[in-house]
């Protein structure tokens, strides 16, 4: 039956699975390999979003500012007429 196994041969008493091995060990390091792309391309991604989401803060906290330094001004003058 394991003869039928493509790379499978008898040596002596063993089977020889060093196909199989290699197949097994170059799948592993390809999966590790992509797991850390992945881990490195998400991180990058994670800096940036906050990166822009802190920028976007500041925007929108200085338009807040604004808003209220014009409030103030339109008060001021509804106080004077």
């Amino acid at each position: 039956m394991l003869d039928r196994i493509p790379g499978v041969s008898k040596s002596g008493e063993s089977l020889c699975l060093e196909h199989w091995l290699l197949i097994v060990v170059y799948l592993t390091f390809s999966i590790l390999a992509f797991a850390l792309l992945l881990f490195i391309s998400l991180s990058i991604r994670e800096l940036w979003l906050m990166k822009k989401a802190h920028a976007q803060g500041a925007e929108a906290e200085s338009e807040k500012d604004e808003l209220i330094a014009n409030e103030g001004e339109e008060f001021a003058n509804r106080q004077n007429k």
